[in-house]
């Protein structure tokens, strides 16, 4: 085989995967602050990634604070 892999990757399998990626839900938290003073400010507002996103309807944000 001469160090080369098989071509297993199927037009099937391509199209499974990007589904899978399509249909997966994204999960926004916030994640509590950071002592990080050489860091920019930052703050994501989650209504910015609706456009961005494919199926916007996967966003679930999540609330800030212990989970409960």
């Amino acid at each position: 085989m001469g160090g080369h892999l098989p071509h297993t990757t199927s037009l099937a399998n391509m199209k499974a995967k990007q589904l899978a990626i399509v249909l997966t839900p994204l999960l926004l938290s916030h994640w509590d602050s950071v002592d990080a003073p050489d860091f920019a400010l930052f703050n994501g507002d989650p209504k910015s990634l609706y456009d961005k996103v494919a199926n916007p309807q996967r966003i679930i944000v999540l609330a800030p604070g212990p989970p409960q």
